[in-house]
């Protein structure tokens, strides 16, 4: 029975899993229990997960106190090499080692379908040692002053495109001067004209009538 890996560095305040295999070599076997211890001021026990386990029948498992129980089983024996389960734990110290070493309570039993057989063949347990080491120190590089950066120009405006002038606005046209009403012409004196040509007529008449008078009368004279 072992660990895998079996040794590692491992930084304070890291988490990282171990895995718990066994080698049966040419023997079947339907049970394993593993028990081993860890020291509890230099790890602490975070869980087990079976995932991928050989042996898929769960028995009771526990990490506490610094020890850690797994035990598992099979109806199908299996043989060679197989992984039990796998163990997490957190590192709590950045000195020293955290070892994991497997107790006289870790057992592999030898079993076959129809087998009484029922031995315990582990006979080689392998410990892990686990170097703990501080977290680097992380130096801040050198936080040079920010140079002011130039200012951008600002954008030269494109010469907007001329325009043709403008026709200047026609001088307004002087209103049509509104013809005065022309004076109606009065009407001549037609009284004055009448008067003037019955005058004239009747200067004519007196006139011819003088004549007429002046012939009758030399006639008279004459006769």
């Amino acid at each position: 029975m072992y660990f895998v890996p079996q040794s590692k560095n491992v930084t304070k305040g890291n988490v990282f899993s171990v895995a718990v295999r066994i080698d049966t070599g040419g023997d079947f076997v339907n049970a394993v229990q593993s028990v081993f211890t860890y020291p509890q001021d230099k790890l602490e026990f975070r869980g087990i997960s079976v995932e991928s386990s050989a042996f898929d029948i769960q028995a009771p498992s526990s990490g506490s106190n610094g020890t850690v129980s797994i035990a598992r089983a099979v109806i199908d024996a299996v043989k060679g090499d197989k992984l039990v389960a796998s163990v997490s734990f957190k590192a709590l110290s950045d000195a020293g080692n955290g070892r994991l070493d497997f107790t006289s309570d870790s057992h592999v039993v030898k079993g076959q379908a129809g087998s009484t057989d029922n031995a315990d063949i582990l006979s080689v347990k392998t410990s892990g040692v686990y170097t703990l080491v501080p977290a680097p120190v992380v130096v801040p590089s050198p936080i040079s002053a920010p140079q002011p950066s130039p200012s951008p120009l600002p954008p030269v405006a494109a010469p907007a495109p001329s325009l043709p002038p403008s026709p200047s606005p026609a001088p307004p046209l002087p209103p049509e001067p509104v013809p005065s009403p022309t004076p109606a012409t009065p009407p001549a004196n037609n009284q004055g004209r009448t008067i003037f040509a019955f005058g004239l007529m009747a200067f004519g008449i007196i006139l011819v009538l003088s004549v007429l008078v002046i012939k009758f009368v030399i006639r008279r004279r004459n006769a």
